[in-house]
């Protein structure tokens, strides 16, 4: 799964209709198993895609966004100013 989520650790994968339908059925008949790629895959998401992570994102697109303007002087300091 590359960067994402690893399998077996926060998620259960399987090659094809057969296998993934073998996946859920482990995943229904172990408590211990949901318990765990739960809170594994909770923690995944939040820290892949939490508030924190989209917060960091938007600080840097306004940053960008500002320097562009600053740099083409559409704001006070920019090069035109």
């Amino acid at each position: 799964l590359g960067m994402g989520p690893r399998a077996e650790q926060e998620v259960l994968v399987g090659d094809g209709p057969e296998d993934l339908a073998r996946q859920v059925v482990r995943a229904l008949e172990d408590p211990e198993l949901r318990r765990t790629l739960g809170g594994n895959g909770r923690r995944w998401v939040e820290a892949h895609h939490g508030l924190a992570v989209a917060a960091e994102a938007q600080r840097r697109i306004v940053e960008h966004s500002y320097e562009t303007q600053r740099r083409l002087g559409r704001v006070p300091g920019g090069a035109g100013t």
